[in-house]
């Protein structure tokens, strides 16, 4: 999902996410603000759920974790059914109770290994098949007017409902283009959250750089070797880093 502020971006801005996580009560209440966010979660993992078994339909025998990862990528490129998702998503979360988040998501991993053919232990246990990406994340952490100054922020409190399904078969990136890390990843002395600051815990270290060539060092390009539809794919394009437009055709 895409959070930013601006009204034009690649991928689109999903703008119904963006104003429900922002009309989230103050940081300073605890208790509201993780209610309010864990609901929210709640519904995206209970309306994943319901698209996938849509999108398995009329599969006798499942289908494999690529295919369904392929038929996702389909359904959430295209702009008209990516928004009626969010919409949903976000016209939800209201009649979610404030519910442990590991029920929604458990449900959801079941829905998962049923219909994957080629699911097994090892994918739940080895990777992290289920990844939710939040692009331009730092306006959760923006100081609003209802959130105390210097103090806990959305972004803090998202974490923290986040850590409470940090055993299981799921992952959250979080993408920003801010040009200060203090924000996105805080270090131990001055992280809001006193779990964060436990000598016993060791927090992942950003990716600050994301270098453009790291493929083509790696695999040289040499005559011959690719055409002119190659080089207009996408995947030969992403070597240069991440596309901001892709031509429909070339």
């Amino acid at each position: 999902m895409v959070v930013a502020q601006i009204s034009v971006a690649y991928p689109p801005v999903d703008k119904d996410v963006r104003n429900h996580l922002l009309a989230a009560p103050s940081a300073e209440q605890e208790s509201e603000c993780k209610g309010y966010l864990r609901a929210f979660m709640s519904s995206l993992f209970t309306e994943a759920q319901a698209t996938i078994l849509d999108l398995a339909k009329g599969t006798a025998h499942g289908l494999e974790y690529e295919e369904l990862a392929r038929r996702l990528y389909e359904f959430f490129s295209e702009k008209s059914t990516r928004d009626n998702f969010y919409s949903t998503v976000v016209r939800k979360a209201s009649f979610f109770d404030d519910r442990p988040l590991q029920h929604p998501l458990q449900s959801l991993l079941g829905t998962l290994t049923k219909i994957c053919s080629d699911w097994d232990e090892t994918i739940s246990t080895t990777c992290c098949p289920i990844v939710q990406s939040m692009d331009e994340v730092h306006i959760l952490f923006e100081p609003r007017t209802q959130d105390p100054q210097p103090g806990h922020t959305l972004y803090s409190r998202f974490k923290s409902i986040l850590s409470e399904i940090r055993g299981e078969a799921f992952c959250v990136v979080f993408l920003s283009t801010a040009s200060s890390i203090s924000g996105l990843a805080p270090s131990k002395d001055v992280a809001p959250s006193m779990r964060e600051r436990s000598d016993d815990l060791a927090l992942t270290t950003p990716f600050t750089e994301l270098p453009f060539d790291v493929d083509l060092l790696s695999q040289p390009l040499v005559p011959q070797q690719e055409s002119l539809e190659s080089v207009c794919s996408l995947q030969f394009i992403t070597q240069f880093g991440r596309p901001l437009y892709v031509p429909p055709s070339c």
